[in-house]
């Protein structure tokens, strides 16, 4: 089990212990209860704990088909564990009708998971209602120092945008351009007694400008990117209810509790994985193996593109049910691609 040391870690200006307290339920649990209550699993070497994170936002893409083909096999062949998880914390853009499309999709490609909400002892499945599991995690960043509150409005941030790019620098909320980072702890209090939303960053490492960070992925090998420089949302603004996080921050501590340890995603989130190493070093957190693997392209004149949600119609995995496609001949097609 991790074990976790309550102090600080770091040399900033630090809140005191019960204003931190005092923002969050006064009956929430410590992170260890979670660690207990989500054990490492009990599964021979080699086996894959494998997830799909479909978000309710829109609806399934015959690309989220492919990916958990993939997660869906290997999981079977290492005698691992393959698991869907709902990825709603972003409820204000979600669709509605598009869980039941999630359903029916995978109902009609046959692609079972072992847990999810309706079977499983790592729930609840659905992010929404993890809501205490991630606010335990956000408190402990908070009293260790690595991670702070954040009252800037959006005029502000604007404003920083503005004069970043009015002066080719990279845009972002980092260093001398973090106002709250190294706020006075009487000005976050302050801030508080008047009632200002905020939300919590994580503090990225101080030397993060500049710095190259290496990272092994399962399908490239070793790739290097710019380390992350910004210190990123991890819990959303204190005037909304649930308060969630954010999708970075919830995927670190789902895949830590429901102990995933292979994450396959497309290439575009490749450029994530420096945000996602600096998360699960401040958690304290073994990070999971990631394969990044290419997209379902489309050949079109002169050359191919992604294929895409707005202009493909097979994008849609509807289009091939009602299409009358035989869902065992679109896998087979699949797997070839994966292979």
């Amino acid at each position: 089990m991790i074990e976790f040391d309550p102090g600080s870690e770091t040399d900033h200006p630090m809140l005191d212990r019960a204003v931190i307290d005092a923002l969050f339920p006064a009956d929430l649990p410590e992170p260890e209860h979670w660690e207990q209550q989500y054990p490492p699993r009990p599964l021979p070497d080699g086996a894959q704990v494998t997830r799909f994170g479909p978000s309710p936002t829109g609806f399934v893409h015959i690309g989220g088909i492919y990916v958990a083909t993939i997660d869906r096999d290997i999981a079977t062949h290492t005698d691992g564990v393959y698991l869907v998880r709902v990825e709603d914390t972003d409820q204000s853009r979600e669709v509605e009708g598009a869980l039941d499309q999630f359903a029916r999709a995978f109902d009609h490609f046959h692609i079972i998971p072992d847990e999810d909400d309706e079977r499983g002892a790592y729930g609840p499945y659905r992010q929404s209602a993890r809501e205490r599991i991630y606010l335990s995690y956000v408190r402990r960043l908070l009293h260790q120092g690595k991670a702070y509150l954040c009252f800037a409005t959006k005029d502000e941030l604007a404003d920083i945008t503005a004069r970043q790019q009015a002066t080719k620098l990279p845009t972002g909320y980092y260093g001398r351009w973090a106002i709250w980072r190294d706020a006075d702890p009487a000005d976050v209090t302050t801030k508080l007694a008047e009632g200002a939303p905020y939300v919590v960053r994580l503090r990225a490492p101080d030397d993060a400008v500049g710095k190259r960070v290496q990272f092994t992925d399962a399908i490239r090998g070793k790739l290097e990117h710019d380390a992350n420089r910004n210190d990123a949302v991890i819990l959303k603004s204190s005037d909304q209810s649930p308060r969630l996080p954010t999708y970075h921050f919830a995927h670190a501590v789902d895949d830590h509790l429901m102990r995933v340890n292979l994450v396959i995603r497309g290439d575009e989130w490749i450029s994530s994985v420096p945000l996602h190493q600096q998360l699960f070093d401040a958690l304290g957190f073994e990070p999971p193996t990631y394969a990044h693997i290419a997209p379902l392209m489309k050949q079109i004149a002169g050359g191919k593109r992604k294929l895409s949600k707005r202009k493909d119609p097979e994008a849609s995995v509807d289009f091939y049910i009602h299409a009358g496609y035989p869902a065992e001949a679109v896998l087979y097609y699949l797997r070839g691609l994966a292979n």
